[in-house]
Formats: structure tokens, sequence, C-alpha cells
């Protein structure tokens, strides 16, 4: 197939566009997210994940965007679609364990909350997330016992 100088330059422009867009995209999205806007930050990210869905930190950002809205489902999926691009993201492991405490799954909540301490040891987050889900676990225990 033979290919024409003017079709190559096309796309070439086309992508520069597109990195250009995701950029901006995604830098809006970071700036709303500090703004608390977090509904118009999550389009933000939607938008740039449409142009390359698989950068880790537009995942996160959405991920915790929908956290903040109360969408532990939807910030699940987003965390879960990061750790298949980058397994050991410490963010990523998070925002796992905060929107699967969210739903109530407290045991999956623990061992993303634990292997997030593996890796970060110094990180607050996780001892303090490792800690609450395992007082809810004990407290749930307890609760069955008369």
């Amino acid at each position: 197939m033979v290919m024409m100088m003017g079709e190559e330059d096309g796309r070439t422009d086309k992508a520069l566009k597109d990195k250009r867009r995701f950029c901006q995209f995604k830098e809006e999205a970071a700036n709303l997210m500090k703004s608390s806007k977090y509904d118009k930050a999550f389009q933000y990210y939607t938008k740039a994940m449409q142009l390359n869905a698989s950068d880790v930190a537009v995942l996160t950002g959405r991920s915790m965007a929908a956290l903040k809205m109360k969408r532990p489902k939807q910030s699940l999926e987003d965390a879960d679609a990061a750790l298949v691009v980058d397994p050991d993201n410490p963010e990523a492991l998070y925002l796992r364990g905060e929107a699967l405490f969210a739903i109530g799954d407290l045991e999956m909540a623990l061992v993303s909350f634990e292997r997030g301490r593996q890796l970060r040891p110094e990180a607050e987050k996780f001892r303090i997330g490792a800690q609450k889900t395992a007082a809810a676990i004990r407290s749930c225990a307890n609760s069955g016992k008369q």
C-alpha cells in the first residue's frame, strides 16, 4: 500500500492535537479536583480517557472523583482498570480499598490496604485504611454474638 506524504502528515497532526487535548483535559480535571468540583473533574477525566484509556493518573483521578461523589462502584472500576495497567500502583490500591470499604466488601478492602502497606510501609493512609477496615470486620463479627 502506497501512502501519500499528505496522509502521513495528517495523521501526525491529528496525533499531536489529540495529545494536546488529552493533556488539557487531564490538567483541567486535576484543577477541578483541587477546587472540589468533582462532577466536572469526572467529566474532564472521561474526556481524557476517550483519548488515552490507559493513563494511570487519569484512571486514578477519575476513581477519586467518583469516590468523592459517593459512586464507589464506578471508583472501583477505575481503580481496577489502573491496576491492570500498573498492578503495583499505590494510589490505585488505596482507591480500590476505599471503594471496597464503601461498598461493604471489607475483606477485599483489607487485602487492598495491606497490599498497599507492603509496597509503601511509610504511607499512613494504608495503615489507617487497614485499621478502620479491621475494626469494621471485628464489629461485624461481634454483632453476631449474642
